[in-house]
């Protein structure tokens, strides 16, 4: 379907769009889970271990904005397809892999084609909904699919690697995506419509060589920096990226400015709403990825579970979140993004305090202490995420829906992996050696970790509520009269200046 149509998206094709979330979240958590398994079958060092998780993740966060890019121009669902068959592919490879290098080889495969789909969903999303309702009542269907793939990983990976069907072992957890893939390749090809933007028909390959390289040297070091004690290379690699990201931003400006087409609109800066959502997106996916990865160091170096019981403990998050994303759906087109991003940042802080409370001051010996944290952390999370998304994209015309869907994802990625980095420094400045089980120096680290996560999240919860944004917007967020775009809070001044300034966009984040 080409631009000027109004393609819609029904509940089978949604259902079909949102495997591509449950798949991509879903092994990750697998794949953690299935490390030690791997390392001994396959024989491999600690450092080749880091590779396959750190490349995935860094080949996913490079490729993000070429991969939205690449959706606008030859079709969303062409290159949700492409990248769900090579997703698919990928983790068949990686469940035969005989050696750790075809393992690493076939991640980074998997990270490039997760690139290339993610994009779609949320473009997909904002394009083919009929109304703000739902568009709203999708965006909460993410919401949930995000939380049942929290959910549904660490069990369904225990209990493959536990169960060693046919003697497969570990690699169980690869072959398990390979029928819901194919399944869902042939599904997307029936029930979700192609969508383009109009007008271009070229990718600006250099425009995606600089910007593929560029976050490549900057996350390479955030995800890896830290296991290698932050040599000099890791703080070189990122004054590196933040000349070369400069150098793309700057031209990008150019190509826009004499009619080229380029990776990235300059222009996208410009809308209020859409630039001070990616800074929020950045500052509040850096807590809850750096959150769980907290949690996870806590559980299972400071209190010795075993991955299983760890997962057991942080299994109420992804609960919460899928129920609250369920009720937020419904309360969305009623009350808007504003409100609910309000609340739910509220309580994610107190969540997060709540639990560096407990661990400090308590006996956490059980667990079973930090639960209610945990839950309010989990509803926090899904009244705030799914009304971001959805405002933020609803702020971008529909031509333009890859590259936002794009930005967003990489903020997401980048902020995770920042967050990540300050989180391990500060919990291992307490708990060091890292492995320590002494429960109060654990609990200890544990708290002062979560200083970043509690900063992070009323950061961002000061950048949605500034005294600026009040004033300029309606207390209703969605209205029936808002042509499907959703008016929240748009940036301050500052953040204006800041975000079209030229350099400021991607430098920030290092």
């Amino acid at each position: 379907m080409l631009a000027g149509e109004e393609p819609k998206l029904g509940p089978a094709g949604l259902v079909v769009l949102l495997s591509g979330v449950f798949l991509a979240v879903m092994s990750t958590f697998i794949v953690n889970l299935a490390i030690p398994s791997i390392q001994r079958d396959l024989s491999a060092s600690p450092s080749e271990m880091s590779a396959v998780v750190a490349y995935y993740g860094l080949a996913y966060g490079a490729m993000l904005i070429t991969g939205g890019r690449l959706g606008d121009i030859y079709g969303r669902r062409r290159l949700f397809v492409l990248g769900l068959a090579g997703f698919t592919v990928s983790a068949l490879i990686c469940g035969l892999a005989g050696s750790v290098s075809i393992l690493i080889g076939a991640r980074i495969a998997e990270g490039i084609a997760a690139a290339a789909m993610f994009p779609q969903i949320l473009s997909v999303i904002r394009v083919t909904s009929a109304d703000e309702h739902a568009r709203a009542r999708a965006f909460a269907a993410f919401g949930v699919a995000l939380g049942l793939s929290g959910i549904a990983g660490p069990l369904i990976g225990g209990a493959l690697i536990a169960a060693d069907l046919w003697g497969t072992g570990w690699r169980a957890v690869f072959l398990f995506n390979v029928p819901i893939g194919l399944i869902a390749c042939f599904g997307a090809m029936r029930l979700i419509p192609e969508t383009r933007a109009g007008g271009t028909t070229r990718l600006d390959a250099g425009g995606a060589l600089l910007c593929a390289v560029g976050l490549g040297l900057l996350l390479y070091p955030l995800i890896v920096g830290q296991g290698a004690g932050w040599p000099s290379w890791a703080l070189i690699s990122m004054a590196a990226a933040a000349l070369t990201l400069v150098l793309f931003l700057l031209d990008q400006r150019r190509k826009s400015g004499t009619g080229k087409s380029p990776v990235i609109e300059p222009r996208l800066f410009k809308i209020p709403s859409f630039s001070s959502g990616v800074a929020i997106a950045f500052l509040f996916h850096s807590t809850v990825v750096a959150f769980l990865y907290a949690l996870a160091l806590f559980l299972q170096t400071g209190l010795d579970y075993s991955p299983w019981h760890a997962a057991l403990i942080t299994a109420p998050i992804p609960a919460a979140f899928l129920l609250t994303s369920l009720i937020a759906g419904r309360l969305l087109p009623s009350y808007g993004s504003f409100p609910m991003m309000c609340l739910g940042g509220a309580v994610v802080a107190l969540g997060y305090g709540g639990c560096a409370w407990i661990a400090v001051n308590q006996d956490v010996a059980g667990g079973r202490g930090l639960v209610p944290a945990l839950v309010a952390t989990g509803i926090g999370q899904g009244l705030f995420l799914p009304p971001l998304l959805n405002a933020v994209l609803a702020s971008t015309s529909k031509e333009y829906a890859g590259q936002a869907a794009g930005l967003v994802a990489t903020a997401q990625q980048v902020g995770g992996a920042f967050g990540v980095a300050i989180t391990s420094m500060l919990y291992v400045s307490v708990a060091a050696p890292a492995a320590s089980t002494h429960l109060r120096d654990a609990g200890d680290a544990f708290g002062l970790a979560l200083t970043y996560e509690i900063g992070a999240a009323v950061l961002a919860l000061c950048l949605l509520v500034s005294p600026d944004a009040r004033r300029a917007n309606p207390r209703r967020i969605v209205s029936s009269r808002s042509n499907g775009a959703p008016k929240w809070p748009p940036a301050t001044p500052c953040i204006n200046a800041f975000w079209t300034s030229g350099g400021g966009c991607m430098t920030t984040m290092i």
